[in-house]
């Protein structure tokens, strides 16, 4: 027998146990909003609601009180289990059924809620506030340096880069940052990045985490334009009662928003946007499926039943859609434009014999071409029609341009009316500009069109198979500004200025030579940047201008003020620039292994087997500046010997005329190599040594200057190069970036000229 306090155990163990009045409840929705109808609807109503609400789980019961013969307008509905109960209020409430009728859902429980509030007003529980930072913060930079991302060492390290003529700039980089790969969103503002379980959004100064996403298995990654929704894929998580394989989410908020079964996503995206985010469809076998946000429902509640559809595609500046069916017995294949949300058909074009159909949008949603092709009756092959669609004309106008040739690539000019065809046969392929004349360059190494984001400028490009030729083209008069080539380049991507253009050659394509490039507009080679299994790169986008049309007028028109500005900051930054950057944009690129010994190097470089015995003194000449290049702090440097860089002449005073004494001002800190040039001058006329003339404090002797390692051992410099050390009395100003060069001997007939780099006049000498 238990005793008293274990009898009131047990009871209270049993009371606990106790069925509670909400009990079967808590599974069970309201649904207001809904259509009043009678009971010959009544059956048509149910099934329509059954097929909404099953969606969230299994429905055990379902109850629709009337009165009078019509139903109330609202209904219960019970599921099998309070988490589907929830997941039906999440996702159904404020559903639009039809113009008339929105639901609103809530929990049947949530009447004892409401019911119990308190009269009495509670101030709310603050929450603390997320300070994510400045999230356009990369805008503000004073020098207007454009982002990317860089994935490399085969994905172990990702990088954030700031961009900059000589050389990157590190803003983040981190260690195992994304499992896969990267991607930004369409305005720059967030960085996904992905992992087995989920996704993740980064931004602001720091890159801090701003959201996660919970999506098992994630693939593929995309964006809404407006950057309000994000689209995750995974092949894992797809079940036939709750669909997971592509789930979109809201940024702001965190919450899923809607899921989709998926049964391929060969072609991604599986969703296409509008350009302002308020609709986004997918196709399937004969219908097209136009979703608007937020309800994630339906347009209008059903979808669009289009025959034999094979593709369609948004304007980027309108909410109008294109799309193409082919023939089908007598009728003909058809492109039809139609507006949003209003379902018009703005235009529609009849096609004949079609083989294929190709969409294209120009940028601004000005122009649309379809690319068709066509085997015309009684001929052989593909002849290619360019229709091309004017859209901001009345009725919709259309050209077409005739092609017999094999297209290869077609682009249009983000901002103009131009576009681009790569047409023929490898290795005869020609590259046309069409803009009201055409203009063709035959013969192009070329299989893909990569235009500048502000339009006029193009790179040509022969991916992959063609060796990674490059043709940087100006298409307001056809020019070839220049051409160039970058071994098995797999990619290629403008900057958002149009000022870069960054090639690349993938680890994800090919296992060596792994690197990416940089160079200008005009296709001059600034940087050749070497990452350990580099795998990708990305610019980081710039949201659109706030700046209004006047005003982008009046700063075009006001450009050669800024100019001047701009010049002067570059000058300034050019005169901190370090001595080794100047001398790799001066010489050519070839490496220099790292100087351990600077004695060493100088000899080396003298013995160089490029140096012929002719000229030999003024080459010795040369390296020992170079030398003391060296001496003066940098330990690595890029060296090329016989080169020589063409100076403007105005810069250059110094003429030999015969002067015995001459003492020449050099600045060190700022002077661009190489400093004599030896393209007009002849091999005879250097005959005798050289004097150098290095400055020395009171009391130091030619060892412990300051200017040369101590173990340096001034007898063995190269042959032809005598150093004499002054006292600090014969020189009242020395630093150690000023160094004096006397020259003893006429080296140059009066014909020639001494060209040297940055030569300045020193307040305390005056002039030369």
């Amino acid at each position: 027998r238990p005793s008293a306090a274990g009898a009131k155990s047990l009871l209270d163990d049993v009371l606990r146990e106790k069925p509670q009045e909400a009990d079967g409840i808590d599974s069970m929705v309201v649904v207001d909003n809904v259509p009043q109808v009678g009971p010959e609807r009544l059956e048509k109503l149910k099934n329509v609601i059954h097929k909404i609400f099953s969606k969230f789980g299994k429905i055990a019961t379902e109850f629709y009180p009337d009165a009078d013969g019509l139903t109330k307008g609202y209904i219960f509905l019970e599921y099998v289990s309070p988490t589907q109960a929830m997941e039906a209020v999440k996702n159904a409430d404020g559903y639009k059924l039809d113009k008339q009728h929105t639901f609103r859902v809530n929990l049947f429980t949530d009447f004892d809620k409401y019911m119990n509030i308190s009269d009495e007003w509670e101030t709310p529980e603050k929450q603390p506030f997320k300070d994510f930072g400045n999230m356009r913060h990369w805008i503000e930079d004073p020098d207007c340096r454009d982002q990317y991302s860089v994935i490399y060492e085969a994905g172990e390290r990702t990088a954030i880069f700031a961009n900059d003529a000589k050389e990157p700039i590190i803003a983040e980089e981190r260690a195992r940052w994304t499992e896969t790969y990267v991607r930004w969103s369409p305005k720059g503002t967030y960085l996904a990045t992905c992992h087995q379980r989920g996704i993740a959004l980064w931004g602001g100064e720091k890159f801090k985490q701003i959201q996660r996403f919970s999506h098992q298995g994630v693939s593929l990654i995309d964006f809404s334009p407006c950057e309000r929704y994000v689209v995750t894929f995974s092949p894992l998580m797809d079940t036939k009662e709750d669909p997971q394989a592509i789930i979109i989410w809201d940024i702001l908020t965190g919450h899923k928003k809607r899921g989709f079964h998926c049964e391929s996503s060969a072609h991604w995206p599986i969703f296409k946007w509008s350009h302002d985010g308020k609709f986004f469809a997918r196709m399937t076998t004969d219908t097209l499926s136009i979703y608007e946000t937020p309800s994630m429902g339906l347009l209008d509640k059903k979808s669009l039943k289009i025959n034999g559809i094979k593709d369609f595609s948004w304007s980027p500046g309108d909410n109008i859609i294109a799309f193409w069916v082919p023939e089908d017995k007598d009728i003909p294949a058809r492109v039809t434009l139609m507006q949003l949300p209003s379902r018009q058909e703005i235009r529609v074009r009849n096609l004949f014999n079609v083989v294929d159909c190709k969409l294209h949008w120009q940028r601004n949603g000005d122009y649309l071409c379809v690319k068709v092709d066509r085997t015309p009756k009684g001929t052989q092959g593909v002849v290619t029609n360019f229709e091309i669609f004017r859209m901001r004309e009345k009725q919709v106008p259309v050209d077409v341009v005739e092609m017999k040739e094999s297209i290869i690539a077609f682009a249009w000019e983000p901002n103009g009316s131009k576009f681009a065809v790569l047409h023929g046969e490898s290795p005869r392929i020609n590259a046309s500009f069409y803009h009201v004349k055409t203009t063709m360059f035959d013969k192009q190494q070329a299989n893909s069109i990569f235009w500048s984001p502000q339009g006029q400028f193009m790179v040509l490009a022969g991916l992959r198979s063609m060796n990674g030729a490059l043709a940087f083209v100006d298409t307001s008069d056809c020019t070839m500004m220049n051409m160039a080539e970058h071994y098995m380049a797999s990619d290629v991507e403008w900057d958002p200025t149009g000022r870069y253009v960054v090639t690349s050659v993938s680890w994800w394509s090919h296992k060596v030579d792994n690197a990416y490039w940089l160079w200008t507009f005009q296709g001059r080679l600034l940087q050749k940047n070497n990452k350990d299994r580099f795998c990708q790169l990305l610019w980081r986008p710039r949201p659109p201008t706030l700046l209004s049309g006047d005003q982008i007028k009046n700063i075009k028109k006001d450009l050669k003020k800024y100019s001047k500005i701009f010049e002067q900051k570059d000058r300034l930054s050019q005169s901190k620039a370090s001595k080794v950057s100047r001398f790799d944009m001066c010489c050519s690129s070839r490496p220099v292994p790292p100087v351990t010994s600077e004695l060493y190097m100088a000899q080396r470089l003298a013995l160089s087997p490029h140096i012929k015995n002719t000229d030999a003194h003024l080459r010795c000449m040369q390296y020992f500046l170079y030398f003391l290049l060296s001496c003066s702090g940098k330990s690595t440097a890029r060296f090329s010997a016989c080169q020589s860089h063409p100076l403007d002449l105005a810069e250059a005073t110094l003429l030999c005329n015969g002067l015995e004494k001459r003492v020449v001002w050099l600045d060190i800190k700022s002077f661009l190599l190489p400093l004599w040039s030896t393209q007009n001058i002849h091999r005879n006329t250097v005959k005798k040594k050289i004097n150098i003339l290095m400055p020395v404090g009171q009391g130091q002797s030619i060892l412990s200057s300051d200017l040369w390692p101590k173990h340096c051992n001034i007898d063995n410099f190269p042959s032809g190069i005598r150093c004499t050390m002054p006292t600090s009395s014969c020189m009242p100003f020395c630093t150690r970036s000023l160094v004096p060069v006397l020259i003893n001997y006429p080296l140059f007939a009066s014909t020639h000229l001494l060209r040297i780099s940055n030569l300045y006049k020193h307040p305390g000498y005056g002039h030369f």
